[in-house]
């Protein structure tokens, strides 16, 4: 942190590298959290934190439903070499019925 305060031209004492240490961490920071909609610990520390969502981006992203699943599969598996437009149809309803099957099961038996 010393050397940079001193890259910076600042003078170093503690008060201003503390500053400037937080200035970096909240220029910087990045967090990824992903849960349930229904997590009510997450609901819970909100309360008991509000600034906990006030200074932070919250990006809700739903379910994706059926239909959108096997667009974008059939999207990516139409790149594929070899594959008929039969077996891209096919592929793409077998892999969204995987994920709409493990979802649930993933969301009981994964404590958050």
């Amino acid at each position: 942190l010393r050397s940079d305060l001193t890259q910076a031209g600042i003078s170093f004492n503690h008060e201003i590298a503390f500053q400037f240490f937080l200035k970096n961490v909240q220029e910087n920071l990045r967090v990824v959290m992903t849960t349930s909609t229904n997590n009510i610990q997450l609901w819970e520390w909100s309360s008991r934190y509000p600034s906990m969502l006030n200074c932070i981006n919250v990006m809700w992203l739903p379910h994706w439903d059926s239909v959108q699943l096997l667009h974008v599969s059939k999207y990516h598996l139409a790149g594929i070499e070899g594959l008929t437009e039969k077996e891209v149809n096919n592929l793409g309803h077998l892999l969204t019925n995987i994920h709409k099957n493990y979802i649930p099961f993933r969301t009981l038996t994964t404590p958050i």
